[in-house]
């Protein structure tokens, strides 16, 4: 049950939030799999640029 908590909406507004503000250049890579380490990295830089 737990699993399923963490999984529901965090993981899903997590996905979104993540690939949306790279400016959708790539699909999510994996639907069980968390954004990288890589991805807010760049989210930080691109989010002054699109603002």
């Amino acid at each position: 049950m737990s699993m399923r908590t963490w999984r529901g909406p965090h993981w899903a507004a997590v996905t979104v939030i993540g690939w949306a503000l790279v400016g959708c250049e790539a699909p999510p890579r994996g639907s069980d799999e968390p954004v990288p380490v890589e991805g807010p990295n760049q989210v930080v830089l691109k989010v002054p640029d699109m603002t």
